[in-house]
């Protein structure tokens, strides 16, 4: 068989003959990693959420450019233009600037929602923070009771065989 101690009794030896805190033992060592690695994953996601937004904002404004380009472009061929012509192009300018300014919501609410994103991830972030170090502050309070408890047991012990010995030696 192994020769290894069960794990409940590992951490109870190490939190309380060892007088270590719990983040101390190896359990508390596999908890701090494994929240580690969730909190990098996070990070990850944040960060990949920030090359989003970055990147969005520039095709945002890289299509704003096109209908800009594409505005004045119509714009002087107007003014070169017969009476017919200048109602067509007025008709295209017309469809371009609404083209642009439904490609701008798109873009608006897309970057609305990768925002949005990014702050549940930061919360998320938050949220696991508060939570280890509640953990680590309710596993040290435990581990004080564990000591006193153990303490006094001790005192109750040494008491109980200091007054068995006074009795033993009176008669």
């Amino acid at each position: 068989m192994l020769d290894r101690k069960p794990v409940v009794v590992k951490i109870v030896d190490e939190m309380v003959n060892q007088k270590m805190a719990f983040y101390q033992t190896d359990a508390g060592g596999v908890v701090q990693e494994g929240l580690k690695v969730l909190e990098g994953k996070l990070d990850s996601n944040v960060a990949a959420l920030n090359d989003e937004i970055t990147q969005l904002k520039k095709e945002r404004k890289d299509a704003e450019n096109a209908v800009e380009d594409r505005v004045k472009k119509l714009e002087k061929q107007w003014k070169t233009s017969t009476q017919k012509e200048r109602q067509e192009i007025e008709a295209q300018m017309k469809q371009i600037k609404t083209e642009g300014a439904e490609q701008a919501g798109k873009f608006n609410k897309q970057l609305t929602t990768l925002v949005y994103e990014k702050q549940q991830q930061a919360y998320q972030i938050n949220d696991l923070k508060k939570a280890n170090e509640a953990l680590r502050s309710q596993l040290d309070q435990q581990r004080r009771r564990q000591l006193l408890e153990e303490e006094e047991r001790r005192k109750k012990e040494k008491e109980d065989d200091e007054s068995g010995f006074c009795v033993g030696s009176s008669s």
